[in-house]
């Protein structure tokens, strides 16, 4: 009689055993699934709602001719940051049919120099536009946003800007006052949010209608406990 309840006992501890270690697999399994799942589910709602493409606006300056002229040189190039006063281009003016001899014209304010199609050789009229002058003064980052991005950013003192060309993470501080809405051509309306960079340093790098990446606000990401709290609701 001992020896058959001994018999017994082994077998149920054996079978205690096993049940536990096919429970533990399977519990091994559920949590490496859901983990992927939750990985997977994470990295889709940073993609989709993290990361927006914003460019930067300047302050346009043009150089405009003051009366009929001929471009003789243009001694910046094209892109070139100049400071007030440095020479930019050269011009022989017609005044009631005389030619004055050449002069030169310096920049106004500090910027990025954007040259138009004209060349040297080229004859202008009044107010024909030589050049722009994207100024270092005030530049922003125009960012459409959803309205939820748009409520995620109200009480948010700043963001960080990522430019690929300068491989660098700016500071930008969004400015609610100065937002527009637009369409886009979709369902859903969008608003125009300027965003101020926060070192003035930045104008001088940054160039007009630059795109730069906005990082929003992580969004609340899945959990195990929110997943298995889902799974044990729609259970009920």
């Amino acid at each position: 009689m001992k020896a058959i309840s001994s018999n017994m006992i082994q077998k149920l501890f054996s079978v205690i055993i096993n049940a536990l270690y096919l429970i533990t697999i399977i519990f091994i399994v559920i949590m490496v699934t859901v983990t992927a799942l939750l990985n997977k589910t994470n990295l889709a709602l940073q993609t989709k709602t993290n990361l927006l493409t914003g460019n930067v606006v300047k302050q346009d300056i043009p150089i405009l001719a003051t009366g009929s002229a001929t471009l003789q040189d243009f001694i910046v190039e094209d892109g070139q940051h100049v400071e007030p006063g440095d020479k930019l281009f050269s011009w022989s003016q017609t005044i009631n049919a005389t030619t004055i001899a050449s002069q030169t014209v310096t920049a106004p304010t500090a910027g990025i120099v954007k040259f138009t199609k004209l060349k040297p050789g080229d004859t202008v009229q009044a107010n024909w536009k030589i050049i722009d002058i994207y100024t270092d003064d005030g530049p922003r980052l125009l960012v459409y946003l959803t309205q939820d991005q748009y409520n995620s950013i109200r009480n948010i003192a700043n963001l960080q800007a990522y430019s690929t060309r300068l491989d660098q993470s700016l500071t930008v501080v969004p400015k609610m006052f100065q937002a527009d809405t637009v369409n886009n051509g979709t369902a859903q309306e969008k608003i125009g949010v300027y965003f101020d960079f926060r070192d003035a340093q930045y104008a001088t790098s940054l160039l007009q209608n630059e795109s730069l990446k906005l990082l929003l606000p992580q969004p609340k990401t899945v959990g195990v406990t929110d997943m298995l709290h889902k799974i044990s609701f729609l259970s009920q």
